[in-house]
């Protein structure tokens, strides 16, 4: 009797255990609560394609990844790909969606400024109108680091030609640059240096195309130089 008197007389309530925050309502969503500039910053370690999908989360988070400083465009399971197609076929089917998705992303992409931009497909000089906008496009926001890697199994007679003389290869923010399979000539080379103050990196592998290099100046900051 007192055990059902106790219970029939308590003034306690019941915990509610459907209130917004408990069950992961809106309440307890704490990643939307971060500032813009923190999201954009986590969405900066995701993969590309990763950060891209986060668009469809809400309003709010659908124009943000748009802002990442990174730029990476990673070719997703390019290896697998080659167990079952030539370099060759490679490039004639899957170049074009790669076109096709660096294009898209480079032009919704709203951050006036790049910590890193990098193309990394096999791409040849079949390509050389895109690969040149895309190079454009990253001096044009003051890229830090610029990578370029079209893969060595590409026929070397049919490598991309960085451009030898561009009013747009001029940069102060530029501190690395590596091009690999990418033919690249001295006068290239040597117009970076001079337009680039800022430049410490510089990583060029499989171009075939040097002869008379001259990598020289008191304003040079180069730390690193792989030919």
């Amino acid at each position: 009797m007192d055990a059902n008197r106790v219970g029939t007389h308590s003034n306690s309530k019941p915990e509610m255990c459907d209130k917004a925050g408990y069950l992961g309502g809106k309440d307890d969503d704490r990643l939307s609560k971060l500032p813009d500039d923190i999201l954009v910053d986590i969405m900066s370690r995701m993969s590309l394609k990763e950060a891209a999908r986060t668009s469809v989360l809400s309003s709010r988070w659908k124009h943000l990844w748009k802002y990442i400083p990174f730029l990476k465009f990673d070719a997703d399971n390019v290896y697998k790909i080659m167990d079952h197609h030539s370099a060759d076929e490679l490039i004639e089917i899957e170049a074009p969606k790669y076109v096709e998705w660096v294009n898209s992303v480079i032009q919704s992409h709203k951050s006036p400024t790049l910590k890193q931009f990098k193309i990394h497909f096999h791409l040849d000089r079949r390509h050389t109108d895109a690969i040149t906008r895309w190079i454009e496009f990253a001096f044009s926001r003051q890229a830090e680091r610029l990578e370029l890697n079209h893969e060595s199994f590409v026929n070397p007679k049919r490598y991309y030609c960085f451009p030898r003389f561009h009013s747009f290869a001029t940069s102060n923010s530029l501190k690395a640059l590596s091009l690999k399979s990418v033919h690249v000539r001295d006068a290239a080379v040597e117009f970076i240096l001079r337009n680039c103050p800022r430049l410490e990196e510089l990583f060029v592998r499989y171009s075939h195309n040097f002869s008379n290099l001259e990598v020289c100046g008191s304003s040079l900051k180069l730390k690193r130089l792989d030919l």
